[in-house]
């Protein structure tokens, strides 16, 4: 069943910040009675934000 809800979020050099946002993001949503997704967009970053983009998808499937 797709997502009612899409948050697009752009990243681009936040490896320390992907995980500690999709904890917040995950703490402030799952109070909704709505379906949601994480969508993070890398803006060509140049550090560890992909691999964390992916560590979080492993996390949670919510997370595109």
């Amino acid at each position: 069943m797709p997502a009612e809800l899409a948050i697009i979020v752009p990243v681009f050099n936040e490896q320390d910040n992907v995980l500690p946002m999709l904890r917040e993001v995950a703490a402030a949503m799952n109070r909704e009675a709505r379906t949601w997704e994480l969508v993070l967009v890398d803006d060509g970053s140049t550090d560890a934000t992909w691999t964390r983009i992916e560590e979080a998808r492993r996390q949670d499937p919510r997370v595109h």
